[in-house]
């Protein structure tokens, strides 16, 4: 069914079969690991900033909610809340690694 309308295809047609009956623990199994990533690098921003002046002149409350809006557009935008250059050099490994996974076609 997938071959007819688009030939150049042909070679897809064993995983799309594979994957099909399987649809919804594929978007599950997605869903969950992009919850995880964004996890790890909200957790990684609070972390390994501890006693980064510019990060710690931040409030707490704010910092929580800084690092989960850095952890969840810094994957997908490549924008976040606090410039780049401020944090700690394992934060901007994190990130490029996260920035990668993102983009990767596996």
């Amino acid at each position: 069914m997938l071959h007819a309308p688009f030939p150049f295809a042909s070679d897809m047609v064993p995983a799309y079969h594979c994957i099909t009956p399987h649809v919804g623990s594929v978007i599950l199994f997605l869903v969950q690991f992009s919850i995880y990533c964004r996890c790890i690098d909200w957790v990684c921003f609070l972390v390994l900033d501890i006693g980064n002046p510019e990060i710690e002149s931040i409030p707490v409350g704010t910092r929580i909610l800084d690092g989960l809006m850095q952890g969840i557009a810094v994957r997908g935008a490549g924008f976040g809340i606090v410039a780049l250059a401020g944090l700690a050099p394992a934060v901007k490994v994190l990130y490029v690694v996260m920035m990668y996974i993102s983009v990767c076609k596996s």
